[in-house]
């Protein structure tokens, strides 16, 4: 995704919205859509980091949709 957005490479999108459906569907196990816990520990601090980037994938994708270049 961040090398989209500095090529404006459209495979790169392609292939960040596939490794995030991936992950949707084999890691993100409950209806939270975040992925499980398997061990306690620091995993929450990469939550955090999933989820901010999932967010600004979700705005970039979703903004080539409607103005598709």
């Amino acid at each position: 995704m961040l090398l989209y957005q500095q090529t404006k490479d459209e495979t790169y999108l392609d292939d960040a919205v596939k490794t995030a459906e991936w992950t949707r569907n084999n890691l993100c196990v409950t209806d939270q859509r975040i992925p499980q816990e398997r061990e306690p520990g620091r995993r929450g601090a990469f939550k955090g980091i999933f989820i901010r980037y999932m967010k600004l994938l979700i705005r970039i994708a979703a903004a080539r949709s409607f103005c598709p270049g």
